[in-house]
């Protein structure tokens, strides 16, 4: 399996191009390209960061590393698929606002990459909705205890599951189009 580039790799590559994203927002929305048009749409995510911009080969290698290691983690069997976010050692305070940064990214790729909710499950579309409040959420944790780490963790566990359940509801709403 391909091993995404860690998050201070991805940061400098971005840091590199000029990009105002985060790494965490950057992310997200290369997973939700993903999830609406697979891989193809990774590529496509790629070439907007690097529209006019002269990038050297490791910027270039770092992000296609990237989505081909993203791509491949939301359609793996064994659901190994994770957000791009600070590491463990980085305040809650700071992850918990990536995670809201990194839905922000994934709900806007996804639905500019058509993610139409037609045809889709109650269970997608509570997903959806419940993203979009953690994307709305107020992530001030200035004074965060181990209760907060827990329900930090709980919230990740399910904006990662929620990704792998978009990916394959649009992915099998993709084949059925193409059987017709």
């Amino acid at each position: 399996m391909s091993t995404v580039p860690d998050y201070e790799q991805v940061e400098a590559a971005l840091d590199s191009l000029g990009e105002a994203r985060s790494v965490a927002e950057a992310h997200g929305a290369l997973c939700g390209m993903l999830s609406a048009g697979g891989v193809q749409s990774g590529h496509a995510w790629i070439e907007e960061l690097l529209s006019g911009v002269d990038a050297d080969a490791s910027t270039r290698d770092v992000l296609d590393v990237l989505v081909h290691a993203s791509a491949t983690q939301l359609i793996a069997q064994e659901l190994s698929f994770q957000p791009l976010l600070p590491d463990d050692e980085s305040e809650l305070s700071s992850q918990a606002r990536a995670l809201g940064e990194w839905v922000r990214g994934y709900l806007y790729a996804l639905g500019a990459g058509g993610g139409d909710t037609a045809g889709v499950s109650e269970e997608m579309r509570e997903a959806l909705t419940d993203l979009e409040r953690i994307e709305r959420a107020d992530f001030n944790m200035d004074h965060a205890d181990e209760s907060d780490e827990v329900a930090y963790a709980e919230v990740l566990e399910f904006v990662r599951m929620s990704a792998i359940l978009i990916k394959d509801e649009i992915g099998a709403l993709r084949s059925e189009e193409l059987l017709r």
